[in-house]
């Protein structure tokens, strides 16, 4: 498992331009960054851009802090992403003017396994543990089968979607 820190942005739509509730993920290169804009108060969330943290961001184990480089690369992106018309629905057709302000910026802590995959199941060296973990900075979108995946394994249930059981072992490394 490899830690590394995450960065993320908010920011308003400074018009009411950005009409639909998306998820977009963009995949550059070697790097990604993801966004989800709310509906009722055009709050874009956008984060990503570790290609601009020094090192990548591997191996940091301390969100307190945020790296102003990171900041920076995200509102780049983000303004870049604003003048697409595919992915918004600009009104204004105007692309000098500035579309967002940003609000907040903070870090997390993720983690990463080796195969991209999570690893959800019972620790074979501690019978009666449990672990889901290595998300790989998806974890609000898959914690959630995870979990139950979880729950099945310690309620000694038959598996709702076995396909995890199997990609997402615990004894795949083994």
């Amino acid at each position: 498992m490899t830690a590394y820190r995450g960065q993320v942005i908010s920011a308003i739509a400074s018009e009411s331009d950005v009409k639909k509730s998306i998820v977009f993920e963009c995949v550059e290169g070697s790097h990604e960054e993801y966004l989800i804009k709310r509906v009722k108060d055009n709050v874009i969330i956008f984060g990503g851009c570790r290609h601009a943290a020094n090192g990548e961001a591997l191996n940091i184990v301390d969100d307190s802090t945020i790296e102003t480089n990171v900041t920076h690369e995200l509102a780049r992106q983000l303004d870049r992403l604003l003048r697409r018309p595919q992915i918004f629905d600009i009104k204004s057709g105007n692309t000098n003017s500035k579309k967002f302000e940003i609000t907040h910026a903070w870090s997390g802590i993720m983690c990463k396994s080796s195969d991209g995959q999570p690893i959800v199941g019972e620790i074979p060296e501690s019978m009666g543990q449990y672990v889901a973990i290595g998300y790989n900075g998806h974890g609000m979108v898959r914690a959630f089968s995870c979990g139950i995946h979880v729950a099945e394994m310690i309620l000694c249930r038959d598996f709702s979607c076995p396909e995890i059981a199997k990609v997402f072992d615990v004894r795949r490394f083994s």
